[in-house]
């Protein structure tokens, strides 16, 4: 669960429906139910790894309001920032925490495939952070096409999401995800446990990553591999080469 609106709840009232899910959100942050410190503290210290001399021209697809990608990217040195998410309250806010980012920023209201026509020169990063299991199936194969397309040679999609395991059945994985959560997640009250059932069964469609991989190389990326994993909760990195 995140603050990012999926394309079909973007069809109702997108400043409600963030609001009614702010502050499960950030009680989710804040007790780091879904591995928040970890994984941007590891996407961080790649990020550092791969500057080289010059600055990375990154675009974050579903940034949301930005404070946790905000954590990684202010470890490196950043040529243009681009943040594409399909809720205006969310952009609000990220205007503000990216405030202190030395290098222009843009924030558009754009889904994550439209928003990528609105990449008019090719960057070195695109990262998408607990947005893509909303899309489905074929969009998410288009997802990996058209990012690879935005990117420089020898540029790197940095993927955060949610992923089924091998031959896991989506019902499977939402009793397990959402076990999981009941079980852990004691800091959420009944009524934001009914709010997490209601959108994690109407929104998510995680893949595994071997789907993923799959897309990732039918769109030319030459390579994959894993970054970090938290139960569901995986990051993966795909490029040209290593």
């Amino acid at each position: 669960m995140n603050p990012n609106t999926s394309q079909e709840e973007a069809k109702g009232n997108p400043v409600e429906i963030f609001q009614n899910a702010w502050n499960m959100y950030r009680k989710i942050v804040e007790h780091d139910y879904m591995f928040h410190t970890s994984i941007y503290g590891d996407l961080g210290r790649y990020l550092e790894g791969l500057q080289e001399a010059a600055p990375l021209a990154v675009v974050e697809l579903g940034c949301g309001d930005a404070s946790q990608s905000m954590k990684a990217f202010k470890r490196c040195r950043l040529a243009s920032y681009l943040g594409l998410d399909l809720s205006q309250p969310a952009l609000e806010l990220a205007a503000r925490n990216l405030a202190s980012l030395p290098c222009p920023v843009r924030l558009e209201l754009a889904d994550m495939l439209e928003g990528l026509s609105l990449v008019d020169t090719p960057v070195d990063v695109i990262f998408s952070g607990f947005a893509l299991h909303h899309l489905a199936l074929e969009d998410k194969a288009r997802f990996f096409a058209l990012t690879r397309n935005a990117l420089k040679p020898g540029g790197v999609l940095l993927l955060t999401d949610v992923m089924r395991e091998p031959g896991q059945s989506r019902e499977d994985y939402l009793s397990a995800y959402l076990g999981y959560a009941e079980q852990h997640w004691q800091s959420l009250v009944p009524a934001e446990f009914t709010l997490l059932r209601e959108h994690v069964g109407n929104f998510d469609y995680p893949e595994t990553a071997e789907t993923y991989e799959r897309m990732a190389r039918e769109s030319g990326f030459a390579s994959a591999r894993q970054l970090s994993r938290h139960t569901w909760h995986q990051t993966w990195i795909y490029r040209d080469g290593d």
